[in-house]
């Protein structure tokens, strides 16, 4: 069930991802410290990092990768990352929790260097929080574009045909 959320999630972020193939390149990467993370790519990079940040090192046992402008400058480049390095660790992800719905919910310990005691989620929580992390990014990302001047297209959550 989560797997096809994230396909909801994932089909979504590919209309996000379609918007800002329109964006000119200097627009996309252009820098502002008021800005979250300082441009529409840097939002796009980190949200991409929240996910390697969260899965790769709780259930999967791996070190969280970093993702720089210089191997992603454009949307391109960032359409690609999710596909191959966030994509594919969602999917380990989900297989490595299935099998009960118990396994989903719980939780186990991790070290987040932002408090001493370990911290505890489980695998539902972890996808749940991804998920939302990566749709209030996209509304920063949507609301920046439209301050330089790129109206957005709708990019609510991605309806299946038929319906959910």
């Amino acid at each position: 069930m989560i797997g096809e959320v994230y396909r909801w999630v994932s089909e979504t972020r590919g209309g996000l991802l379609d918007y800002c193939d329109r964006i000119p390149q200097a627009a996309f990467a252009e820098r502002r410290d008021d800005f979250g993370h300082g441009s529409l790519r840097g939002t796009l990079l980190h949200t991409a990092g929240c996910y390697h940040f969260w899965l790769a090192r709780t259930v999967m046992g791996h070190a969280a990768e970093e993702f720089t402008a210089a191997d992603y400058p454009d949307a391109a480049g960032i359409r690609t990352l999710f596909r191959e390095r966030v994509d594919p660790l969602v999917e380990q992800f989900l297989a490595a929790c299935a099998g009960s719905s118990e396994a989903l919910v719980t939780p186990f310990s991790l070290r987040v260097r932002w408090q001493k005691e370990p911290f505890l989620a489980s695998p539902l929580w972890l996808m749940t929080h991804v998920i939302t992390h990566e749709f209030h990014h996209k509304g920063q990302i949507v609301a920046f574009g439209r301050m330089l001047g790129y109206p957005p297209p709708e990019t609510d959550l991605y309806l299946p045909p038929g319906g959910a």
